[in-house]
């Protein structure tokens, strides 16, 4: 239902980005990120995050670290008597999964992570679950810190750490009830304010959970899941709930509605930096309710996500990826879009890609003085390289 515009914007530079031969990277999983000289993505094969850092002497990426659990950390949440050897339940079908990465505001690199819960059941029986945590690592000497990140059964929620962000001094992560599609039909239809196929669901319903960098405690739910899901029967089927902070700033979004929510000194101010009639929606198909089929069919109307977004001098920039989501990888195009917090007006891009790739993958980066500039990392063999854009905001 919508196209990104005609309107370019070209890469400005071309960075080498010189990795080890000895080392085999495939191709990032989920989005990169760039903050200053530091540029960090989750390699998909290698269960490792890779960093780099730009020298702009040479003007050239130089790889830096790889970045994972040490073994003390990998079994922290092994809860086993002394009876069992660990090559008694570790014969390789234990996976240690990085998923997301995102520097902090306090210079310290956040990596989203599952470990391997284990605990006894019963005298013959392990049980297995995964462990969110949140390891955050200090850049300069590689410090690790890891909190685990406690779970929403209490309050009657199933907490996404796909994706971590900043909100304030703490981070957010996907929040949604437990309902459908998580559980079966019967434990929450005709339930009222449980289920997303009635009125009553969309009352007070958020998309994002804020957690204690500290402790990993739950704190609060905040960003409202939109009206559009109302409208669509859709509950929380599409939002990809994000956020970002800058100077006692915090913006948060629910990702495929448009829609900025940003709170500045205890005040709320709500901005689209696109927006969906809700009136232009279909009528949900009452047949479908209860099954995927009801999202596929809204799926050409929320063809628009919002990938990443960074605050920066009263500005607000979004990468936003134009494409179905039954065919997340491969967007039909990335586009730039800057907001104005002033007066809420805003201008749309369409990025442009460079050199051809086998591999890319789209980002924002704070330059070390604070502006945003979209990129592009990309690879073709062992060729990697990154394209900048220009930057987006005035400082």
């Amino acid at each position: 239902m919508y196209s990104s515009p005609d309107v370019f914007t070209y890469p400005i530079d071309i960075i080498p980005y010189t990795m080890p031969d000895s080392l085999n990277i495939s191709e990032p999983h989920m989005e990169p990120d760039f903050d200053g000289e530091n540029i960090a993505f989750n390699d998909k094969l290698n269960y490792s995050v890779i960093l780099g850092k730009l020298n702009e002497k040479d003007g050239t990426i130089h790889f830096f670290n790889e970045l994972k659990v040490d073994s003390t950390e990998r079994y922290r949440f092994v809860n086993l008597s002394d009876k069992y050897l660990r090559e008694e339940y570790d014969g390789g079908s234990l996976r240690f999964q990085p998923i997301s990465t995102r520097f902090l505001p306090n210079g310290r690199l956040g990596i989203s992570y599952s470990l391997p819960l284990l605990w006894e059941e019963n005298d013959s029986t392990i049980a297995y679950a995964n462990q969110p945590c949140v390891l955050f690592v200090d850049t300069v000497n590689y410090e690790h810190n890891l909190i685990p990140l406690e779970g929403g059964e209490p309050h009657k929620l199933f907490l996404g750490h796909y994706r971590i962000y900043p909100y304030g001094d703490n981070i957010a992560i996907m929040s949604q009830p437990r309902t459908w599609p998580l559980l079966p039909k019967d434990e929450f239809e005709n339930g009222g304010s449980n289920d997303p196929f009635t009125d009553a669901y969309y009352g007070d319903k958020k998309v994002q959970a804020v957690m204690s960098a500290e402790t990993g405690q739950f704190l609060f739910e905040t960003c409202p899941l939109p009206e559009i899901s109302r409208v669509s029967k859709t509950g929380h089927s599409f939002p990809k709930a994000l956020s970002d902070t800058r100077d006692g700033t915090i913006a948060y979004a629910d990702g495929f509605s448009g829609k900025i929510y940003v709170e500045t000194d205890g005040h709320t101010s709500e901005y689209d930096i696109f927006n969906i009639d809700p009136k232009s929606l279909p009528e949900p198909d009452s047949l479908k309710f209860y099954s995927y089929d009801l999202s596929a069919e809204y799926e050409p109307y929320f063809c628009r996500y919002i990938e990443d977004m960074k605050l920066s001098g009263g500005m607000l920039t979004c990468l936003v990826r134009y494409g179905r989501l039954g065919n997340i990888n491969k967007p039909e195009a990335y586009t730039v879009v800057t907001l104005d917090l002033t007066d809420g007006s805003t201008e749309e891009k369409t990025l442009k890609p460079g050199r051809e790739a086998a591999v890319s993958s789209y980002g924002l980066r704070r330059t070390t003085e604070g502006r945003i500039q979209p990129f592009r990392l990309a690879a073709r063999g062992n060729d990697w390289w990154v394209e900048l854009f220009p930057v987006t905001t005035p400082r």
